[in-house]
């Protein structure tokens, strides 16, 4: 666990029909909230030496209700909405009920604090609310799958999960910018493209969607920092993963399960179908059981000491990188009759990094959350870039 009390992740959960009433909103989470053990916790303490406390939820303060005008950006209101702190002394956490601007369609706005629910923590939550039957632990979207059978390491296993996790602690060549630096100030933009886009793109070369969304990640971030940065050339870009390490056994607890892994990738110089076969090659040691498990177990066996010096380091503006991150939610949702027709993700921005992208991909589309550093020229295009680059456009 990691506290930091400005970082919050969260979803923008869009459904067609009629906006329910809150009530109706609080009794749905009343029934689901013994699933849900991250919603009755509060923290206190800083970094690694934070602790949890239980703390049962009040739902009328967690619960809010926002009337966005007909035709208006909903997604100013989300910005908004992040940009407000949570209230001190209570589980940091709410959910807000979004409507008005889209007649027949309305939204619910997930936020809590990163501390006590990552990437497959907020996945989990959106299942256990809105999904119907319900999922069980092996079957969640937020399982890593090669997890869910045990296997074994090697010992070749285990040296090359540790080179992997080593790496991304190594300080950065690139950032922060050496002119302009960095702020704590972030922007959000969305943009999404058709999964099978994306999956037609790295086919060919034996890759999956993840490994596509990596590749033109990488190209767009290479093509934007060469731009403006005065050491970088554009033939590789360091991008820090992160690595989903939940199983069955802890899918629904809260915290951190994730790990950085830094690869270097291929950035804009060399043709996109070189690009693709390189990223595929990087990625193939976190498809395989037996790397995944090593790097789990070594994740979650560090001792607290080190612990600490890890995640000091790895969030230190010095050892900032390109940051993604990517689910893909297997489950079809909805609440009351009412289907989910797209989810938008909202994660973070270490300091010093110039951007940092989630994808969730759902129901045939893959939508993206670039959250950039306004002290970065430009850096609030590579959203369009991306989506560009994806379609065929750039």
């Amino acid at each position: 666990m990691y506290h930091d009390p400005s970082k919050s992740v969260g979803l923008v959960i869009h459904l067609t029909g009629q906006a329910p009433s809150l009530d109706r909103l609080a009794a749905h989470l009343r029934q689901r909230l013994d699933r849900l053990p991250a919603l009755s916790l509060t923290m206190r303490g800083q970094g690694t030496a934070a602790v949890w406390c239980s703390q049962s939820p009040e739902l009328d303060h967690h619960l809010r209700v926002h009337e966005v005008p007909i035709g208006a950006d909903i997604y100013d209101a989300v910005r908004e909405l992040h940009h407000a702190p949570f209230t001190e002394g209570r589980p940091p956490w709410t959910m807000t009920l979004l409507h008005g601007h889209t007649p027949g369609h309305y939204a619910i706005v997930y936020l809590i604090n990163h501390g006590l629910q990552d990437g497959g923590g907020i996945i989990r939550t959106l299942e256990v609310l809105f999904a119907h039957p319900a999922v069980d632990a092996a079957s969640s979207s937020a399982t890593v799958r090669t997890l869910c059978v045990p296997s074994r390491p090697s010992p070749r296993h285990y040296a090359q999960a540790a080179a992997l996790l080593a790496r991304s602690v190594k300080k950065s060549p690139l950032w922060p910018h050496p002119r302009y630096g960095y702020s704590t100030e972030r922007v959000f933009h969305w943009a999404g493209v058709p999964t099978k886009l994306l999956r037609d793109l790295a086919g060919p070369f034996g890759g999956s969607s993840n490994d596509a969304f990596l590749a033109t990640l990488a190209r767009v971030a290479s093509r934007w920092a060469v731009q403006r940065h005065p050491g970088y050339e554009g033939n590789r870009l360091p991008v820090t993963l992160a690595i989903n390490n939940r199983r069955p056994a802890v899918v629904d607890l809260p915290g951190n399960r994730a790990t950085g892994g830094r690869l270097d990738l291929p950035g804009h110089i060399e043709p996109l179908g070189q690009s693709l076969r390189s990223v595929v090659a990087a990625t193939g040691l976190l498809k395989q059981a037996p790397c995944r498990e090593a790097i789990r177990r070594l994740s979650e066996n560090i001792p607290p000491s080190l612990l600490d010096r890890s995640f000091r380091s790895l969030l230190s503006p010095e050892r900032a990188e390109v940051f993604s991150s990517h689910f893909a939610i297997r489950h079809e949702l909805g609440f009351a009759g009412d289907p989910v027709h797209a989810i938008d993700p909202i994660t973070v921005l270490p300091l010093g990094s110039p951007v940092s992208v989630l994808m969730i991909s759902y129901q045939g589309q893959s939508r993206t959350v670039f959250v950039t550093d306004p002290a970065l020229p430009d850096a609030d295009r590579l959203h369009q870039e991306w989506r560009a680059e994806v379609v065929g456009e750039s």
